[in-house]
């Protein structure tokens, strides 16, 4: 029997599938923690120098970092994986077609 997680440094056996949402919470999560994490930074130090900052600005400055951050990572996290993406007809065709060779040497001219 095999265990249903694989070992560190190996490969899994299949390719996992994760639908659209849990990619979105994926984008949420990759997106909106940074930017809290950023905006408290910049609030605590901003305190520690003696300005504190106003909770808008701290609010303002999260938005700003979370939506930066969303479109940064999104042709990433929300893109198809390889193995899916030959079920398109672009995919396909990209499939079929045979890679692009480059002369060199005497074959060059």
């Amino acid at each position: 029997m095999t265990a249903p997680i694989p070992r560190l440094g190996t490969a899994p056996s299949q390719p996992v599938q994760r639908s659209r949402g849990a990619r979105m919470v994926g984008l949420a999560i990759a997106s909106f923690a940074p930017g809290m994490f950023w905006s408290v930074l910049i609030a605590v130090t901003a305190a520690w120098l003696g300005e504190p900052l106003n909770p808008l600005t701290i609010v303002m400055t999260c938005a700003a970092i979370t939506a930066f951050l969303a479109i940064a990572c999104a042709p990433f996290i929300l893109r198809d994986p390889p193995h899916r993406a030959v079920n398109t007809a672009a995919g396909a065709a990209a499939a079929r077609r045979p890679s692009p060779t480059v002369a060199v040497g005497k074959d060059a001219a």
